[in-house]
């Protein structure tokens, strides 16, 4: 049986003449209590005065003792879940090791009444002894997988044994195994809501019917309530309550109002002796006689507690039973009398219930004669796991393969992988058109243009003398690009092994450049230098700032390595599409040199040699507009290669959360960038190519109006390159997500949009998505392996002969061109595998908020490790989504 934590210590405040309050509401506690409520997790339970409700909204009493005014020993047995019936007391958790300890005789009897073994009654004025007794039970080794419960019938007062209990025990007790709980009587009632509250504090099933929240004529009344705070260290998640406070809890208290049954189902399901899911519905024990006018069918099934009747059909469930996944619908009036159990048809025709129908007053095998159980405890307590939260994540708002779990657990929300075809097709054939042209002014006008040049007279003729030496210079370039190539898998290596530690010194290196800048700068100018120590300072205030986020950037990108890592052939790809980028480069340029002779050759007008020619363009409008399309085409060229190398990482990284080892998946992959998602990258590259193209324009315009000291000019274009990237920034932001789900599903690129956005909407996680500090480490990553290798390259130029670098003129010039290009190579090769990690970090992100019960099964380890890092920031969003599933 999983279990959530090994111990459980429970205080529970039943004052009979109900709560101590102060002149604003606000409830006296210990200061233990105030404690327990910061450092976790507080909310209501609600004690309605009925639990049968009908479907038309008449609402009357099964249980002749719920209606009873509240007074002593009325909370504990809404806590405890017990049933009464004719003077019989049941508790719900038989195998759950429950040692009670009280101070009121009445309550000792209720507990011991329903089936509790070790009840003990306290001395309360004997404060020493009751201590004393606490203590030997909590501190009793056979009382492991406990759960101990302190009730008392006053307030206790700050200072007394129990707030130095308490206090003692969470300074001892730090550690995930232990978990506190307080529960007070509060002074106001619960007062029904009429619409769903936030997404990030949403109410609980008093709340609730059939899993929707009651937006008209809600059936519950006001009704009594308690307080309640627990703590659970890294396992509970932590609210903005500061006190054990009516009024904070009210305002702040992040679990909303449940039922107080769902208290003690908790506490069980923590120990291991209750799965979490809502399971079949059960029968009541004693007669009770249905409404004249009521009609339905009566679903039956064994140990029985409560009935509630909703839309004619029972809706109480039992945590104690395992679910089944066909009820059987039974006739209430034929199944079973008095003394026996008969076993119903299997299963049985649905029909009306009269008018004179009466439940059956014992106990109904119905369920165990269907699934073949009679009485063994592996047929009731199943296995389970964190799947089922008190706080449920909810369903998917976007459509989609939602798995049938029961209400409030854990919820996959993937999308169904849609048919393959080829989507925004109409894009992919412009693209393809428009690489047709670009081809055509290279062949037919580029590549002529420059063999003219070439043999031209003037430029020489024949091979060079210097041939052997250039041929040196590549090599050593090449050379330095694979020494880029393996600093940055080291790199890589380090960011897995280190991720925190990495995380910490980009974050101290960028502070420190600043202070190195201050300090170069202090001689020449002084005020530069100030500038440079404010930014310095306020990079070390914000490094202060963000400690605690450390642990979750690290998680996340440690789990973006590990994914990535198991298959060097997305990296291959990187490689392959980063050559095929530099030759796209080149063969572009082909081409523009083309179109730029074409219309030179059309406008006679036009001398380049004359050194006080017009600036503007040879061919007049015309080829400002041709400018304008080859800016577009370059950009455009540009983002689709990076995009294809983000949807194949997006599926490889796909493939690995939710396959153990699946094969040949970057093939796969890559094969589905270029065919099937062809169509939405082009679609998406496009859009951010035209921004592009515009910002370069602003810019050429801003540098021809300075350069004219026109200064209207210069400051409309101005704003209108800073307007123009704001809007490109926006749109980049939305394609890395939107790609990811190109990547994993296929889907069209303004599908894919909608889709991962509402998915974090719907998870609560916008800003999440936006609260990382990885960019800094992979970003100095990049810059130091680019140091590295130029620092190699300037130690190539210092002790390889000289003849080799002879074209470059002197030794200096050697040390420049190998150091800058090895600097060049270094960051160009860090910054390949940083595109491929960055894609990573964001479809973990998705794969995450989709499905993390996925990755659980099939890497543990790094599960623990990403839910770790969410914990330690970002605990409230995970339990607002998750609950405690994850």
């Amino acid at each position: 049986m999983a279990t959530v934590t090994d111990r459980i210590f429970v205080v529970v405040v039943d004052a009979a003449d109900g709560v101590a309050t102060e002149n604003d509401g606000g409830s006296k506690a210990c200061d233990s209590f105030h404690t327990i409520a910061q450092r976790g997790c507080s909310g209501f339970l609600a004690i309605p005065s009925t639990w049968m409700y009908l479907d038309a909204g008449i609402g009357f009493n099964a249980l002749g003792h719920r209606a009873q005014p509240h007074g002593c020993g009325k909370h504990l047995e809404e806590l405890l879940d017990v049933a009464r019936n004719g003077g019989h007391a049941a508790f719900p958790y038989p195998t759950l090791p429950l040692t009670f300890l009280s101070s009121s005789s009445d309550s000792c009897a209720l507990v011991r009444a329903a089936g509790v073994t070790q009840v003990h009654e306290i001395d309360a004025k004997n404060e020493a002894a009751a201590a004393d007794l606490f203590e030997q039970q909590l501190s009793d080794p056979s009382n492991a997988k406990h759960l101990i419960m302190l009730h008392v019938n006053n307030v206790p007062q700050p200072g007394g044994w129990i707030d130095l209990l308490a206090d003692r025990l969470l300074k001892a007790h730090s550690h995930q195994s232990f978990l506190f709980a307080v529960v007070q009587a509060a002074a106001r009632p619960h007062q029904p809501v009429a619409n769903a509250p936030h997404p990030l504090r949403p109410r609980q099933s008093v709340e609730k019917l059939y899993g929707k929240y009651l937006t008209e004529d809600p059936i519950m009344e006001p009704c009594p309530r308690l307080l309640y705070s627990f703590f659970q260290h890294d396992r509970t998640r932590q609210d903005e309550v500061q006190r054990f406070d009516e009024r904070d809890i009210d305002d702040n208290g992040a679990y909303g109002t449940m039922h107080a049954r769902v208290f003690m189902k908790e506490m069980a399901f923590r120990l291991g002796h209750a799965p979490k899911s809502d399971v079949c519905c059960k029968a009541s024990l004693g007669e009770t006689t249905l409404a004249p006018s009521f009609k339905g069918y009566l679903i039956i099934q064994r140990d029985p507690h409560h009935i509630i009747w909703n839309d004619g059909r029972v809706s109480y469930t039992s945590p104690r039973l395992r679910p089944s996944p066909d009820p059987i619908w039974v006739p209430a009036d034929e199944c079973g009398s008095s003394g026996q159990a008969k076993r119903c048809s299997d299963p049985a025709p649905k029909r009306s219930i009269d008018s004179t129908a009466t439940a059956s007053a014992h106990l109904i095998k119905t369920f165990a004669f269907a699934h073949g159980h009679e009485d063994d405890h592996e047929a009731m307590y199943h296995e389970v796991g964190e799947r089922e939260p008190m706080l449920g994540g909810g369903p998917a708002l976007h459509g989609g393969n939602v798995d049938k779990q029961p209400n409030g657990s854990v919820r996959s929300m993937r999308l169904e992988t849609p048919a393959p075809k080829c989507n925004d097709m109409a894009f992919a054939i412009v693209f393809i058109v428009h690489v047709l042209v670009i081809a055509v002014f290279a062949f037919w006008k580029g590549v002529p243009t420059l063999a003219h040049q070439m043999n031209n007279p003037g430029s020489g003729t024949g091979p060079q003398p210097d041939t052997k030496a250039y041929n040196k210079i590549f090599g050593l370039s090449a050379g330095l690009m694979v020494i880029g190539l393996v600093l940055s898998g080291l790199w890589m290596k380090l960011l897995m092994a280190y991720a925190e530690s990495m995380i910490r010194i980009a974050l101290w290196l960028n502070a420190g450049m600043l202070l190195v800048f201050a300090v170069i700068t202090f001689v020449a100018n002084p005020i530069a230098a100030c500038i440079f120590l404010l930014f310095a300072a306020i990079n070390v205030c914000y490094i202060y700032a963000v400690q605690n986020r450390i642990g979750f950037a690290s998680a996340n990108l440690k789990t973006a390595c590990a994914a990535v890592s198991q298959y060097s052939g997305v990296f291959v790809a990187a490689l392959g599409l980063m050559v095929l980028q530099f030759v796209w480069l080149l063969f572009w340029a082909v081409s523009a040199i083309g179109v730029y002779q074409l219309f030179r050759e059309s406008d006679p007008t036009c001398n380049m040699d004359n050194p006080n020619r017009p600036h503007q363009l040879c061919g007049g409008p015309g080829a400002g507009v041709a400018f304008f399309f080859m800016l577009i085409s370059v950009y455009w060229g540009q983002q689709v290669i990076q995009n294809v190398l983000t949807c194949t990482t997006a599926g490889v990284v796909a493939s690995w959360w939710y396959h153990p080892s699946p094969q040949s998946v970057t093939l796969g992959s890559l094969r589905r960038s270029f065919t099937t998602s062809f169509g939405s990258i082009c679609f998406g590259s496009l859009l951010v190519a035209i921004l592009n193209a515009l910002s370069t324009i602003a810019h050429i315009l801003r540098e021809k109006a300075r350069e004219d000291d026109n200064a209207v000019l210069a400051c409309v274009a101005c704003l209108a390159e800073c307007i123009i990237n704001c809007l490109r920034d926006m749109l980049e932001y939305i394609n890395q997500w939107a790609y990811v789900y190109v990547g994993i599903y296929g889907y069209d690129f303004k599908t894919s949009g909608k889709a991962v956005m509402g998915l974090f909407t719907n998870r609560g996680w916008t800003a999440v998505i936006n609260d990382d500090l990885t960019s800094s480490a992979l970003g100095f990553g990049a810059l130091g392996v680019g140091c590295v290798t130029a620092c190699i390259g300037l130690l190539i130029a210092k002790f390889a002969p000289k003849a080799w670098f002879v074209v470059l003129g002197s030794q200096n010039g050697a040390f420049l061109v190998m150091g800058i290009f090895g600097f060049i190579a270094g960051v160009s090769m860090a910054l390949v595998l940083s595109s491929v990690i960055v894609t990573s970090l964001h479809t973990v992100f998705v794969c995450f908020a989709e499905d993390p019960i996925a990755f659980s099964r099939n890497h543990p380890v790094e599960y623990e490790s990403l839910v770790g890092g969410w914990r330690q920031f970002h605990n409230d969003a995970l339990i607002s989504a998750y609950g405690t599933a994850v």
